[in-house]
């Protein structure tokens, strides 16, 4: 998306939330909730309105204001909040809740909380980002991997080929695709994208291990490495199986692309399903899943959550605190996960109503875990700031975009970007 063409969707986006506010408030149902989020995409947009309809059904009113993507989402939150008439509820990635937290802008979640019994039965790896100083301010919606290879069943199948387990597999699987006229790897050169295909790259080139110190960790040694070099070759090699079509390209339909055998595979999380799901589509028939090349025992993982804005209306108060209770749902977590492609954020959930890959997320979730081996992905703001962050994947899609940047130039840019953010 041009920045010229961003900029009229966020001046049009509230232009619409000023008008929807404007004509809430002449409304005599004082029940009504503002709720910004950026659920877009056809299985996001299916997934959103299993919450939709399960609040609506009790008898509140639900405005909905869907933004195109984390960007414009995050412009719109601050003009709204700076305006001081910020939305009633926001979806967000869980690790940016804490900076809506410290500036005491967010309901206290923590009645509703006690009362659902969260502390039992939501998922572990949610609960650090979500409850800040002993209060819940984040209501989750699901638990995403994001490191998933997808692949065309049917391709496959006709080309005699097995999803690849290795680096040196990836490369052969994927010149076969080339030399059969499938475009090896779908993607779209969008920041964001490509960063999450070179986190599985630095997870197959230096191991979990490294992936801890260098991501988790944030350690400048590990950063400025050799590995971290290797890793940035590797990720170069990638760039020769993609289309000359890719830079803008959205995530849903560079998904679409492999749904149709126009190209082989996609690196990607789990919300790839979610569109081959709205499609109709058949896990182990048309589509398959698997670790990418080298994470088989890795889990790179991203979650959403709703948070609420503070209001002096009582009834604003009361829907907020029903939207919250509606999204922690057990039957509203399977029902939106279906249809996400995600898994539940409530570890209470019946995981045989799955599907098989959704099932394979799950066990993988668990089974890292137990390893040691669950990490926060970077590439949807879960393991750094989101200022941090926006370094790294600028840095990542720089050099995937302009190959007369050298490895070593990327991991310098990329320490020395990291050392201007003072946190």
């Amino acid at each position: 998306m041009t920045k010229n063409w961003q900029g009229y969707m966020v001046r049009a986006l509230l232009a619409a939330t000023v008008f929807s506010y404007a004509a809430t408030a002449s409304v005599a149902e004082e029940k009504k909730l503002e709720v910004l989020h950026f659920f877009t995409a056809g299985s996001e947009a299916a997934a959103i309105g299993v919450i939709k309809d399960a609040f609506t059904a009790k008898g509140y009113g639900w405005v909905d204001l869907p933004a195109t993507g984390t960007d414009t989402l995050n412009q719109v939150l601050r003009s709204r909040v700076t305006a001081g008439s910020p939305p009633n509820a926001v979806l967000m990635h869980s690790n940016e809740v804490k900076q809506w937290v410290d500036q005491g802008a967010l309901v206290d979640l923590s009645p509703i909380a006690t009362k659902g019994n969260w502390d039992e039965v939501m998922s572990k790896g949610l609960i650090p980002h979500l409850k800040l100083n002993g209060s819940y301010y984040g209501v989750p919606t699901t638990v995403e991997r994001t490191n998933w290879l997808w692949y065309n069943k049917k391709v496959f199948d006709k080309l005699g080929l097995q999803p690849p387990t290795t680096l040196d597999e990836f490369h052969a699987v994927a010149d076969k695709l080339k030399a059969a006229g499938v475009i090896p790897l779908a993607i779209g050169g969008v920041n964001w994208q490509e960063a999450t295909l070179f986190e599985t790259v630095l997870v197959a080139v230096g191991g979990p291990d490294f992936y801890r110190k260098a991501i988790v960790e944030q350690n400048e040694e590990a950063l400025k490495s050799e590995t971290m070099i290797k890793v940035f070759d590797e990720f170069r090699n990638m760039n020769k199986y993609v289309d000359p079509n890719y830079p803008g390209r959205d995530w849903n339909i560079a998904a679409k692309m492999v749904m149709t055998g126009e190209a082989g595979m996609q690196v990607l999380g789990d919300y790839v399903k979610g569109e081959m799901v709205l499609a109709n589509l058949k896990p182990n028939v048309d589509y398959g899943c698997a670790p990418p090349p080298g994470n088989a025992q890795t889990y790179l993982s991203v979650s959403t959550a709703f948070v609420f804005f503070k209001s002096k209306d009582a009834s604003v108060e009361a829907a907020q605190d029903a939207l919250a209770e509606t999204t922690f749902d057990s039957t509203v977590q399977l029902g939106f996960n279906l249809k996400k492609g995600a898994t539940p954020a409530r570890t209470d959930v019946d995981s045989a109503a799955l599907d098989f890959c959704a099932q394979a997320s799950y066990k993988a979730q668990v089974d890292a875990a137990s390893h040691g081996q669950a990490f926060p992905a970077i590439s949807h703001f879960e393991a750094w700031s989101p200022a941090k962050s926006g370094i790294f994947m600028d840095v990542v899609s720089t050099f995937f975009e302009q190959p007369s940047m050298t490895s070593k130039a990327a991991v310098d840019q990329l320490v020395t970007g990291l050392k201007t953010i003072s946190e």
